[in-house]
């Protein structure tokens, strides 16, 4: 049993670690009419992150019998699962910050993604394509949307003339 658990998180690592490569960042948005330029050095922390496997009880219950063996056989395209926190400081009055960059593998999958202010900035959630021009969602604080394949960027704008944004984004996507 001890051997399967290694085994398992093993491989969970290895699927979490390809889920979060970063995408491709535009070097300029425009949201709301508003041009931003994206620093790809300023970047949020993530403070947790998991995976979890969408099984069903017989599918559970063969890998608990027969091991990683039995696991190896299931195809386990788009049946996982990530979760993040992902905190953001000091993103500046009239600016933006980059939270989160994917690639959705899957399509007609969900992301959602909620935003906690935990300042007096007036902040915004935007969830963009690939090119950081186009609003899939946003302003908002909450994003839940069925996407495409693609690439797509999680953004937060302070529009705030001069408080300061602090929070953290809690987002789960499928791949």
């Amino acid at each position: 049993m001890m051997n399967l658990i290694k085994s398992v998180l093993v491989f969970s690592l290895c699927i979490l670690s390809f889920a979060s490569q970063a995408a491709q960042v535009p070097s300029e948005v425009v949201l709301g009419g508003v041009s931003y330029a994206v620093n790809p050095e300023v970047s949020a922390v993530v403070a947790n992150q998991s995976l979890s496997i969408d099984l069903t009880k017989e599918e559970s219950q063969q890998v608990e019998k027969q091991g990683l063996a039995a696991a190896s056989a299931l195809d386990f395209k788009c049946r996982f699962y990530t979760k993040k926190t992902v905190y953001f400081t000091n993103v500046r009055p009239n600016d933006l910050q980059l939270v989160y960059s994917f690639n959705q593998t899957c399509a007609n999958k969900f992301i959602t993604a909620k935003m906690t202010n935990l300042s007096n900035g007036s902040l915004a959630l935007y969830l963009t394509d690939s090119t950081g021009n186009q609003i899939v969602a946003g302003p908002t604080s909450w994003v839940s949307e069925q996407l495409p394949v693609g690439t797509y960027h999680l953004f937060v704008v302070n529009s705030s003339s001069s408080q300061r944004g602090d929070g953290y984004v809690d987002t789960e996507i499928a791949f």
